[in-house]
């Protein structure tokens, strides 16, 4: 479904991205983990969550499960960052 997407974005002449956003549920699958080598062999841009926060820590959320405004701005700036990197 990766590589589709991105076939179909590079088609249309965009440039894919594809978010990886971690669960805090230790039994969660590992999404970088399942996904880093098809990205890295579609030469498709990412950003996962768990490459700048730990799901594994509780004080990154709130009581309701999301995470915290300063850990979304965090994740904000990462995107602004990859995405201006990737201008020509």
């Amino acid at each position: 479904m990766i590589t589709r997407f991105a076939d179909v974005a590079r088609q249309d002449g965009q440039i894919p991205v594809v978010f990886l956003v971690q669960g805090r549920n230790p039994g969660d699958p590992d999404l970088l983990g399942l996904l880093k080598e098809t990205l890295r062999m579609g030469d498709i841009p990412y950003l996962a969550t768990a490459d700048h926060q730990d799901p594994r820590d509780p004080s990154a959320f709130l009581s309701d499960g999301h995470y915290r405004p300063s850990v979304d701005a965090l994740f904000g700036q990462a995107f602004l960052d990859l995405i201006g990197d990737l201008r020509p």
